[in-house]
């Protein structure tokens, strides 16, 4: 076995080597009344009903000749027990709108099939959240980690609800995954150039047999008058086929005290 390692960023071995780090968080909690579970209507503390609660590390530190290095740790938590995973208080039970129709029958074959990947964060990934590393350079930034891919980044940039709460328009394409949010084993090309915004990003595959991967691609023009974007990813699955593919399109502009926002996606799966 022969391995290939090509560092792209400074190795900093301590905190104490950055010349800036800043700690921050972000802790939601609340009580909540849902009804439509198979058991009946629960009344229960959630963590994360607006934002999802949350504590980071990030740092920067100025190499000179316009080089910087950056990285981002960031963990969440759930506040109502400190865990670092969620599962959802229905359980195995799939939304109506997927199973309306069918058989109760299949409708609990397939819902015991699937309900092994329900939840967030079922690994209990320490910094599940962000975990990267990045070289800013003279001709764009180079980040190495688990980042957030560039159509959430366009999903992001013109929800209306900025992604927060049950109203967001991401979560009515949440479940199945309408985009993938985060990717592993990312490099992203980044470059910052006045209003405009470029990021090209490559997921490594993560099996043995190294077919499964992730490509994305960003745009995006932001200005105090309008913004405009649109973020791309496609992957595919460990038999190397075509699996989740998330086009989206979005717009914001501001009127007066008010925001103007369209938000367009098409969201294809021919490969789960």
């Amino acid at each position: 076995m022969k391995k290939t390692l090509i560092a792209a960023a400074a190795a900093l071995t301590s905190l104490g080597a950055w010349s800036q780090v800043t700690l921050y968080g972000l802790a939601d909690v609340g009580i909540t009344r849902v009804s439509g579970y198979a058991g009946g209507t629960a009344t229960q503390m959630n963590s994360g009903v607006m934002e999802g609660s949350r504590w980071g590390l990030k740092g920067e530190e100025d190499l000179g000749g316009g080089y910087k290095a950056l990285f981002t740790l960031e963990s969440r938590f759930e506040l109502d027990n400190g865990t670092l995973s969620n599962r959802p208080y229905s359980g195995s039970q799939l939304p109506d709108r997927l199973t309306a129709g069918l058989p109760d029958s299949l409708a609990n074959a397939i819902s015991a099939a699937i309900a092994p990947s329900f939840g967030v964060n079922t690994n209990n990934a320490l910094f599940d959240r962000q975990s990267w590393v990045g070289l800013v350079t003279p001709v764009g930034g180079f980040l190495l980690g688990r980042q957030y891919t560039p159509a959430f980044e366009a999903v992001a940039s013109y929800d209306i609800m900025a992604t927060q709460s049950a109203l967001s328009a991401g979560q009515l394409a949440i479940f199945p995954a309408g985009v993938d949010i985060r990717a592993n084993d990312t490099l992203q090309y980044r470059v910052v150039q006045g209003p405009w915004t470029a990021s090209l990003m490559y997921g490594f595959p993560t099996t043995a047999s190294g077919d499964d991967q992730l490509v994305g691609l960003g745009a995006f023009y932001r200005s105090a008058d309008f913004s405009v974007g649109l973020g791309y990813n496609s992957r595919k699955n460990s038999a190397g086929e075509q699996a989740l593919r998330t086009t989206v399109v979005g717009a914001t502009v501001p009127w007066g005290s008010w925001r103007l926002s369209g938000l367009y996606g098409v969201i294809e799966e021919p490969n789960s």
